[in-house]
């Protein structure tokens, strides 16, 4: 199933037995919102003076207003709501960069050596509605012919809230090989299509400045060598073959962090010990010099808390569930598909003085998984699987999901066939 990681935490909450807030769906109203309301009006500026935005770019809000979740400055002057693209790594101090980019076509592979990524070059001379790929109907472009080649700009407004921390600009998915540049300066290189990455651009960032954001996209639509899934690799789809994806296909954002930060998170329920595994990644060897703090709620109730000091860049903490030791409290915290409970997590790094140097949101279900005797076992009980296939491609926008009411529409009709998954 292709789906949008930003709409993934959407999709798990479709039960209707439980009413969620924004804050449990990954979802922030003005955060950071001085930061959005520039960007907006940086887009305004590139696209000209009375100028309309790509009929893709008003779909994509109209969409989304639907759900009551809009893009990044989707209402000028008015608070948003968004769907943060890593909703089991969220910071508050970020941005989304969908919406209107400048775009050209490359077919002759000129670009490099005319050094298309410097600042001023002439030749983006089309929009693009990021994150749908030139083929699509909803890109505003929707030319299904063969461009290996796709080049993209648009310019990111450096917040006053930089300060010391580092500025990291993100893209969920580029196929099948991406450069990026900042300022003309090369800021990495990606191979793979359905893969996020990131890039470090503090170098080239100072707050209250405006970087030039570059992507050369490279994605060869005859070369059956090269991972495709169900893309055709002739003119017209085929058969079981579907239109391709070129390009920029999931959401381009930027956060703000600090030096030393929450890296990455991985979550391990263990229901038989009533306790969550948690592998934590912090990004400089802490020495000992920094403490973790874990806070788990339920429907905003703290049922536990954790505190350790790091001494590995990799730790593993193991958090104790009383809520679900002796099985008194244990019904509330399982996940089911009958009923998708999911605990809240904070977790807060702090030096030896106190203070807080990063604080992050995240999330997990609370269930057991295993096989036994040929059949399924969720949470100790047998589970009849009953699946559905979900092929991820839609006619307006290829592997892109319109909107994340696309998504969750999927699910529910799913949930309505009766199927488990």
């Amino acid at each position: 199933m292709v789906i949008q990681e930003g709409a993934v935490r959407v999709v798990r909450e479709t039960g209707k037995s439980i009413a969620l807030s924004a804050e449990q769906l990954g979802v922030r109203k003005g955060a950071f919102g001085n930061w959005v309301g520039r960007e907006r009006a940086s887009v305004a500026e590139e696209l000209g003076p009375g100028s309309v935005e790509p009929e893709g770019l008003r779909r994509l809000v109209k969409d989304n207003a639907e759900l009551g979740i809009g893009m990044a400055g989707d209402e000028q002057g008015t608070e948003v709501a968004v769907v943060h693209p890593r909703p089991q790594l969220v910071r508050d101090h970020w941005v989304e960069l969908n919406g209107a980019w400048e775009f050209a076509y490359d077919d002759a592979d000129r670009g490099k050596e005319e050094a298309w990524y410097r600042p001023g070059a002439q030749v983006f001379d089309r929009k693009i509605t990021v994150p749908f790929p030139p083929e699509s109907k909803a890109s505003g472009i929707e030319e299904p012919g063969f461009h290996p080649i796709l080049w993209y700009r648009r310019v990111l407004l450096v917040p006053a809230e930089l300060g010391d921390n580092r500025l990291i600009l993100h893209f969920g998915a580029v196929d099948y090989e991406a450069a990026v540049w900042v300022n003309g300066q090369l800021a990495g290189r990606h191979e793979g299509g359905h893969t996020p990455f990131h890039f470090d651009i503090t170098t080239e960032a100072r707050a209250g400045t405006e970087l030039a954001v570059v992507v050369r996209a490279e994605d060869l639509p005859q070369d059956v060598s090269q991972p495709r899934g169900k893309q055709a690799w002739t003119l017209e789809p085929r058969k079981i073959w579907y239109g391709r994806t070129s390009g920029i296909w999931q959401t381009v954002w930027a956060e703000i962090v600090p030096e030393r930060h929450v890296a990455g998170l991985n979550w391990e329920p263990d229901l038989e010990h009533a306790r969550v595994g948690m592998e934590l990644k912090v990004s400089q060897p802490p020495l000992g010099l920094l403490r973790a703090v874990v806070r788990i709620l339920l429907a905003g109730q703290l049922v536990a808390e954790h505190s350790a000091r790091l001494y590995e860049r990799d730790s593993h903490l193991d958090i104790a569930l009383p809520a679900a030791e002796n099985r008194q409290g244990l019904d509330e915290l399982l996940w089911s598909p009958s009923s998708p409970t999911l605990l809240d997590v904070e977790i807060e790094l702090l030096v030896d003085d106190g203070n807080t140097i990063d604080l992050v949101r995240s999330y997990f279900g609370f269930r057991s998984i295993e096989v036994a005797d040929g059949r399924f076992i969720l949470n100790g009980g047998p589970i009849y699987l009953r699946l559905a296939l979900e092929q991820g491609f839609w006619p307006q926008s290829h592997l892109a999901a319109p909107s994340p009411e696309a998504l969750r529409r999927e699910v529910e009709l799913v949930k309505e066939l009766a199927s488990t998954g």
